[in-house]
């Protein structure tokens, strides 16, 4: 079983707190396809298509 180290529960927390202050699904896609996605899946191991 992995294990988080601390920068990337700090991350999760920031995602966590950030997502009450959007409203509509579409600011949310955005978030998490341009901003988020990004960082939680190293580009190297991600494929978007």
């Amino acid at each position: 079983m992995g294990y988080l180290d601390e920068n990337e529960w700090i991350l999760l927390n920031e995602i966590a707190y950030n997502i009450s202050y959007i409203f509509t699904v579409e600011e949310m896609q955005d978030e998490i396809l341009n901003r988020w996605l990004p960082i939680l899946i190293p580009y190297d191991a991600a494929v978007l298509a």
